[in-house]
């Protein structure tokens, strides 16, 4: 009988590569990491998002808009620092990147930080704010009270995430009987100010509804500028109902 091709040796025969563990693995990542030139003394600029600290270290992300990356500096190497951090301050980072066996994740660990001023972001949702301020859309008299036994509730949030079930779990814990209408939007990137834009049209000229939430559940702040957008506001300032937003709730 001939000798089986190649081929079919290589599909009976088991793989003779190493086969690691996950711990193995990881160890071999953070080797990789700490042995690459490259990623030591890093300089990084972005903007500081999702900051949060504890009494040994503090945690941020820095985004620029467009990707981000977990940071992290000891609470006494950072009380050496002449920065005063907060979510919106535009910084430059000077550190090595990390990665953590443990838990399986990278970060950068800043040992210099230099404050530019407020980023790009946070200036951009505070110039939006101050417009719609002037237009007179945050006025007392503009604002809707949503009625105190709805109906029907519309909600626009996603169809994939676990918001739409918080919500409604939370208006059948109060009264079981209200009827609640879901529209999918997407509400993340940059799809998402126009789909949320049209949930709530849609909801609020084609459904006969009481009252609208829009929601989604957390994330960081680059993840949750969707609902800083004058679409989205917009479209909540024209609707005829009362929009009640729930948002990182």
């Amino acid at each position: 009988m001939a000798d089986a091709p190649d081929t079919e040796r290589q599909a009976v025969e088991p793989d003779a590569r190493e086969v690691l563990s996950v711990s193995q693995l990881n160890d071999r990542i953070a080797s990789v990491v700490q042995d690459t030139p490259a990623l030591n003394g890093v300089r990084c600029i972005g903007e500081v998002t999702d900051l949060h600290k504890n009494s040994t270290a503090l945690y941020f992300t820095l985004t620029d808009g467009d990707a981000e990356l977990p940071c992290m500096i000891w609470a006494n190497r950072y009380r050496e620092m002449d920065a005063d951090l907060e979510d919106g301050t535009e910084v430059i980072l000077e550190g090595d990147i990390d990665y953590w066996v443990e838990g399986g994740k990278i970060d950068l660990k800043p040992w210099e930080v230099i404050v530019v001023g407020d980023g790009d972001q946070a200036a951009a949702v505070e110039r939006l704010r101050s417009e719609l301020e002037e237009r007179g859309w945050f006025d007392d008299e503009q604002k809707q009270q949503p009625p105190t036994f709805p109906e029907r509730v519309g909600v626009v949030t996603s169809l994939r995430g676990d918001a739409r079930y918080d919500i409604q779990n939370a208006i059948h814990g109060q009264d079981p009987t209200v009827d609640i209408l879901v529209k999918d939007a997407t509400v993340q990137g940059s799809e998402a100010p126009t789909s949320i834009a049209n949930g709530i049209h849609h909801l609020d000229r084609s459904e006969d509804v009481d009252a609208i939430i829009v929601g989604r559940g957390g994330g960081s702040d680059s993840n949750l500028q969707a609902f800083n957008t004058e679409r989205v506001a917009e479209a909540i300032f024209t609707a005829n109902n009362p929009v009640i937003t729930a948002i990182g709730h």
